[in-house]
Order: structure tokens, then C-alpha cells, then sequence
């Protein structure tokens, strides 16, 4: 990752939420794997006190890690929190593509 540009960082790179959703894909066979990401993380934030500060920490280490590899790379400026939250919209706008297919088999 050191030597890469950013547009082959965010080509190859994969989020820990797109890591979970593919295992939810692979693993599990969910149709919207995307809707499950958001599902664990809300019912996870209901039940489990401390939950937020886990998940905080674990994209802190996340961050850590990319910085870790990419930092030889002087060229290169990453705006990782863009490129998360570009990330984790995507994710919440293909969870609700299972509401478009449920509505248009109302229709």
C-alpha cells in the first residue's frame, strides 16, 4: 500500500463493513447483506453497553493500520474519513434496495 495511488487504495482497499457484509454474502447467503451490517450494529448498540466505544476503537485501529502503511507513500493524501463515510453511505443506500424489491413486488 505504500507504493499505491489513492485510486488503487479505494479500488482495493475493503472497509471492516465491507469485510463484514462479504462474509455475511459468503457465509451466510443474505440477500442484503448490507441491511444485516446496519441490523448487528443497531441491535449490538441496544444490548451491548459499551458497544460504541468498541466500535470506535476498532476503526481507530483500522485507521492506525492504513496510516501504518501508507505513510512512505509522500505522494499520496488519503482522507480515509471521506472515503468511510462515501463508504458507509453506499452501504446504507444498498441496504435499502430490499424495500425497493419488496415494494415493487407490491405493486
Amino acid at each position: 500500500m505504500a507504493t499505491c495511488s489513492v485510486s488503487q487504495f479505494y479500488a482495493t482497499y475493503k472497509t471492516p463493513f465491507d469485510r463484514v457484509k462479504e462474509d455475511l454474502e459468503t457465509n451466510y447467503n443474505l440477500p442484503n447483506a448490507a441491511q444485516a451490517v446496519f441490523n448487528v450494529i443497531i441491535q449490538a448498540q441496544k444490548h451491548y453497553i459499551g458497544f460504541c466505544t468498541i466500535l470506535k476503537a476498532a476503526v481507530d485501529n483500522e485507521l492506525s493500520f492504513i496510516a501504518e502503511h501508507t505513510e512512505h507513500n509522500e505522494h499520496v493524501l488519503l482522507s480515509y474519513n471521506s472515503f468511510l463515510a462515501q463508504n458507509i453511505g453506499g452501504l446504507f443506500v444498498k441496504s435499502l434496495e430490499v424495500f425497493q424489491e419488496d415494494r415493487a413486488l407490491q405493486l
